[in-house]
C-alpha cells in the first residue's frame, strides 16, 4: 500500500484502477455477481478496492438478490 501512497495518481495506479475496473464490470454481469454468495462477494471485494484506488467515493455494493416470491425492500 506504501507504493500506491508514493505513486497516487500515477501512470501505474491509473493502469491498475483500470484492470480492476474491467474485472469488477465482468464480474458485475447478470448471471455472474447473482449466482452465489462468493461470486457476489468477489464483486463486493472488486468495487472495494476500486472505490480506495479512485479514493473520493464510496464503494456501491451489491446486495443478496431477492429469493422467488419474496419482495426486496
Amino acid at each position: 500500500m506504501r507504493w500506491f501512497r508514493r505513486h497516487r495518481g500515477s501512470r501505474a495506479e491509473d493502469l491498475a484502477a483500470d484492470k480492476i475496473r474491467d474485472l469488477r464490470d465482468i464480474q458485475g454481469w447478470k448471471g455472474t455477481w447473482n449466482s452465489s454468495d462468493y461470486m457476489r462477494g468477489l464483486y463486493n471485494g472488486l468495487e472495494l478496492a476500486l472505490s480506495v484506488l479512485e479514493g473520493e467515493r464510496a464503494p456501491q455494493f451489491k446486495d443478496a438478490p431477492a429469493a422467488q416470491g419474496e419482495e426486496k425492500g
